[in-house]
């Protein structure tokens, strides 16, 4: 298995085209996943209901240790072990690997990185590469 580098400080989130499902068929709830699917039992389900993108592992494992009374450090060692498997499967994502952060300079205005829109002239992108026309005047704006 590889190497995932997660520590009780870890924050994970299900990426994009990932979630847990209940299936009602079978009455069981599933982790879908794009072009696969696992079965979860009850202790999965309960730990990937925490898996959030805001929680740690440590927060994560102290919420489920309250919750069932047990030792909170067992329950980190099992946690990362569960969640380990998933990131090494691509199942989980690293918090920054999900939500990117892009910031604009400081010194540049709001319209200029609204999307779709040219910072000069205030028309949307790509009217011209399109051959779009003014309906009113049938000319290229």
């Amino acid at each position: 298995m590889m190497a995932s580098g997660l520590s009780t400080g870890s924050v994970l989130c299900l990426p994009r085209g990932v979630r847990v499902h209940h299936d009602r068929i079978r009455n069981t709830h599933v982790l879908l996943a794009p072009e696969r699917a696992f079965d979860l039992d009850a202790i999965a389900l309960e730990v990937l209901k925490l898996v959030d993108g805001r929680r740690s592992i440590r927060e994560i494992a102290g919420d489920l240790a309250a919750r069932f009374d047990e030792d909170p450090a067992v329950i980190e060692a099992d946690v990362i072990e569960m969640l380990n498997g998933l990131l090494n499967r691509r199942i989980l994502a690293h918090r920054a690997e999900k939500w990117p952060r892009f910031s604009a300079p400081n010194d540049a205005p709001l319209k200029e990185w609204s999307i779709g829109l040219d910072p000069k002239s205030g028309s949307t992108f790509g009217s011209d590469a399109l051959g779009t026309t003014n309906p009113e005047t049938d000319q290229k704006p």
